[in-house]
């Protein structure tokens, strides 16, 4: 989502090529066009803190 929301235009083709190959590329292969390497501790904190964030959304509304 975050990869989105800084570039929108530049995001749609390289989503677009990861749906076209299906599953044919390993996870590392296909987040490598996005900059992102899941095996990085950064990647797993970058989700973390926004699921973080979206936690905090949701308790506030209730």
């Amino acid at each position: 989502m975050e990869k989105r929301r800084e570039d929108p235009k530049g995001f749609a083709p390289l989503y677009e090529d990861l749906l076209a190959a299906g599953g044919s590329r390993t996870y590392v292969e296909a987040l490598a066009p996005f900059g992102l390497n899941p095996r990085e501790k950064a990647f797993w904190a970058a989700g973390m803190t926004q699921m973080e964030r979206l936690v905090d959304e949701f308790e506030a509304l209730v």
